[in-house]
């Protein structure tokens, strides 16, 4: 749950993130894009659009949230969306096994100074 109230959760499979009211009145649909490109790059092993686009979600710890902070398994990234308008600002990671890379993420954890772990 956001500061301002509402639900955020994830529809992995479903490629959005729902958001709804307290009371479970939907809100809207924030859309989580994968990059069937993806795959290209991880091999046959990894079918880019089956794992999930948005498996986790957490936000920036300033004090309006502007930031949402999305686990995108599918590009195997973490994708950085203004939380307001739902639109891609920016993210980082790739596929692999190295430094900066990703290999099915679930989660990740930020703190208040806005690290990610």
């Amino acid at each position: 749950m956001g500061k301002d109230g509402l639900v955020y959760a994830c529809d992995r499979r479903g490629h959005r993130i729902q958001v709804f009211d307290k009371m479970g009145n939907f809100q809207k649909n924030i859309a989580v894009k994968f990059d069937p490109r993806t795959q290209l790059l991880a091999g046959p092993e990894h079918k880019s659009g089956a794992l999930g686009s948005a498996v986790w979600a957490g936000f920036s710890p300033d004090p309006g949230q502007k930031f949402l902070y999305v686990t995108n398994q599918d590009n195997e990234k973490i994708d950085i969306l203004d939380r307001a308008s739902g639109q891609l600002l920016s993210s980082f990671g790739r596929v692999g096994h190295q430094l900066g890379e990703f290999t099915y993420a679930h989660f990740l954890a930020v703190d208040s100074k806005g690290i990610f772990t």
